[in-house]
């Protein structure tokens, strides 16, 4: 099956934005390897794992950080989540929703799940996952 999946990597611009963000939560967070996935599933690029960060230092939960930064292609979300605590009484909940990026992004394709395995300690299944690759 990677066979198949990196002979199709030439015929397909991917992005391997899931597993570059895998692999910068895995070596800079203590999230577990579930909660990393929650996070870059369908990541543009490492910057929800450089969003979680930045997310963390204003005091939010692991929970509230990943529901914050997940599919972000910016640390915007952070910023727009300090800016907020600094001027208002909200709760971070609210601050979260309010600030939470709400696109998605295009699956990270047979190059992202190469990528994540050779970069993150992931399963198969895992890597599949993260990047977005469904097959039968």
């Amino acid at each position: 099956m990677l066979a198949a999946l990196a002979s199709n990597a030439h015929a397909q611009p991917a992005s391997l934005g899931p597993a570059q963000c895998f692999a910068l939560a895995a070596r800079t967070t203590d999230l577990s390897s579930q909660q990393a996935l929650a996070l870059c599933i369908g990541a543009p690029g490492d910057a929800p794992a450089r969003c979680f960060v930045a997310a963390l230092d204003l005091g939010m939960s692991d929970q509230q950080a990943i529901a914050l930064c997940a599919k972000s292609a910016t640390v915007d979300p952070a910023t727009c989540a300090a800016q907020l605590e600094d001027s208002s009484n909200l709760a971070l909940d609210t601050i979260v929703g309010r600030c939470a990026t709400r696109t998605s992004s295009p699956a990270g394709g047979p190059a992202c799940v190469q990528t994540a395995l050779e970069l993150a300690d992931l399963s198969e299944a895992q890597a599949l996952e993260l990047c977005g690759e469904l097959y039968d």
